[in-house]
């Protein structure tokens, strides 16, 4: 993920398939990057849309913490390529941002380094 991502989930409008509605509604799903706020993301979707007659609403109680992502360099980090590149020599540890809800926002907000670990390890095929 490189931006800030939405997708619109779900839209109403109109009571009738001949009948011009005089209100419409999306309900979109917002996908912050590390560190991005809500109130961020609401100022640069006001300042996009910039309609005064479109209101931004709130949907979720729950404001996840904007934490910067866990660092590259850090012991566990570290420790964890070791492991892994130990355990496949050759391979290559790659960052992956997951962007699904996890408690890893909430640790670093504490300062408990996290990481969600995700392994694929392939032995290429000899050449003939």
């Amino acid at each position: 993920m490189l931006q800030f991502t939405l997708s619109p989930t779900m839209l109403n409008a109109g009571i009738r398939i001949n009948v011009i509605p005089n209100t419409a509604e999306a309900q979109v799903d917002g996908r912050r990057l590390p560190g991005e706020t809500r109130d961020e993301i609401f100022a640069r979707l006001t300042r996009i849309i910039g309609d005064p007659a479109v209101s931004l609403l709130n949907a979720d109680t729950v404001e996840h913490p904007a934490t910067d992502p866990s660092s590259l360099t850090s012991p566990l980090c570290l420790a964890m390529e070791e492991v892994f590149t130990s355990a496949a020599p050759g391979s290559v540890v790659v960052p992956y941002l997951v962007r699904a809800t996890t408690d890893g926002a909430y640790l670093r907000a504490k300062g408990v380094a996290f990481m969600v670990c995700l392994s694929s390890v392939r032995k290429a095929k000899a050449a003939p």
